[in-house]
């Protein structure tokens, strides 16, 4: 450790314990990588002959043995920033990695296993252990757990649009506050920010928000229980601002375009927002083209918009 230290500081200006920290947490990260290597192998073997996971091979994951590159699976998410820490306050991350929880969940190495863990023993989604500042929260030692297992596109889905537990879709949106690409967060979070689901996220049962309020607080608040949520880029940050309040213009928009709704026919001359990726949202004058009749929610998706309004294709 203190040769691979003197070789970083020689690269690098960092303070001396930045640099150890940063250390630590690398060779943590590799720790973890390698008993994932070494389990997902050693299962594969023992289905194959009946047995169970051989102890030596798991021992041998943990001490530094060799090993193959991370096999990426299909839709994996990719991860923004630090691949060390998560873009997740390093005080924080370094007591999960040292925590007795976290050393006991190198047992669990399965999305389907961390799932279980959340629905099983999280009752807040604080990054803190209720009472403490310094020993992380259960919830937040299997957030970090998902970083290191790393999520697919299905698997995301599945943790927020979850029906079993709250605490599932805040551990969805949190990966994805700490490590999706800024671009891409609107994307994930904009059907969410109206999502009526009651909740209490903090250690206090009696402060209830609803989960729409939680994301909305998520993209606009860096602060979050006592820890530091990772700088949205200045850019991207304008442009969830923007498209909060559009949002908000939207649905005050709909209930005084219930008084017209007849009007709204093919070949109607109407003025329509437009947005993509490349263009901010803005009104343009626009031609009804098609009439889509009132549906419910979206593609099952949960916190789509209210049922029972028409959409309508425009040029």
């Amino acid at each position: 450790l203190t040769a691979a230290l003197r070789r970083f500081s020689l690269h690098s200006k960092m303070s001396r314990s930045s640099l150890l920290r940063e250390l630590q947490m690398k060779q943590a990260q590799e720790r973890e990588a390698r008993y994932q290597h070494a389990a997902a192998v050693a299962s594969a073997g023992a289905a194959a002959h009946g047995a169970p996971i051989p102890s030596d091979l798991v021992a041998a994951a943990v001490s530094g043995a060799p090993y193959g590159q991370r096999e990426v699976k299909r839709n994996e998410l990719p991860i923004h920033g630090n691949p060390n820490t998560y873009n997740m306050n390093t005080l924080l991350a370094n007591l999960i990695v040292d925590s007795d929880y976290f050393v006991a969940l190198r047992e669990v190495t399965t999305y389907n296993e961390t799932v279980a863990e959340v629905m099983k023993r999280c009752t807040h989604a604080e990054p803190w252990a209720a009472g403490t500042a310094r020993s992380p929260s259960t919830f937040f030692c299997l957030l970090f757990k998902c970083f290191t297992i790393r999520l697919t596109m299905n698997q995301m889905k599945g943790l927020i649009n979850s029906e079993d537990s709250p605490y599932l879709r805040c551990m969805g949106f949190l990966y994805l506050r700490y490590t999706c690409p800024p671009e891409d967060l609107w994307g994930w979070f904009c059907d969410y920010v109206d999502d009526p689901e009651i909740f209490a996220p903090g250690a206090d049962p009696t402060a209830r928000i609803t989960m729409g309020r939680y994301v909305y607080q998520l993209l606009t608040d860096m602060k979050y229980y006592g820890t530091m949520l990772p700088r949205i880029p200045v850019k991207q940050e304008r442009r969830i601002k923007m498209e909060l309040v559009l949002k908000e213009e939207n649905k005050e928009r709909a209930q005084k375009n219930r008084a017209y709704k007849t009007q709204f026919v093919e070949g109607a001359k109407i003025r329509a927002i437009y947005s993509d990726k490349e263009t901010a949202p803005a009104w343009y004058d626009a031609e009804i083209v098609t009439v889509h009749p009132a549906e419910g929610s979206e593609a099952g998706g949960r916190g789509r918009g209210a049922a029972g309004e028409p959409t309508f294709t425009v040029l």
